[in-house]
């Protein structure tokens, strides 16, 4: 559940209220040294409206380099799936299922994390709840 207004007791410290702007569940710091959301009321898509394949795969941008998955019950990211430039590392916030990374299956739930440095990889849904991750990445 979001909170309104600024985090807990800012409001006391009064070099740090004058900081702080809340708008809802974003949370914003002046100078733009900080960015808070509360990942599930980020408006969410579906991954074709960017042009990518997969099944039953939501997704919302945090920001240009962090994307929160969800992926329902039996959904799959694509195949044929690489980044050139960047490396990819994750949370998994909640859920279970594969990660196939050229022949292994490595399998990953709740509260694991995971770094992809190379190579084809591909998220697929093996539980029965949404798989939900978040993705960061960083240039190589």
């Amino acid at each position: 559940m979001c909170r309104d207004g600024p985090l807990l007791g800012l409001e006391e410290i009064p070099s740090l209220s004058q900081s702080v702007i809340s708008v809802g569940c974003l949370v914003l710091y002046k100078e733009d040294t900080m960015k808070h959301l509360h990942g599930p009321d980020v408006e969410s898509y579906d991954c074709s409206v960017f042009g990518l394949e997969g099944s039953k795969w939501k997704l919302r941008l945090l920001s240009d380099s962090s994307v929160w998955n969800e992926l329902e019950p039996g959904g799959y990211t694509p195949a044929e799936h690489m980044h050139d430039d960047s490396i990819e590392r994750g949370v998994v916030v909640s859920g279970k299922g594969v990660i196939i990374h050229e022949n292994d299956r490595i399998e990953i739930q709740s509260n694991d994390f995971f770094e992809i440095v190379d190579g084809n990889h591909q998220y697929v849904n093996t539980g029965n709840e949404p798989l939900i991750f978040v993705c960061f990445r960083y240039p190589r």
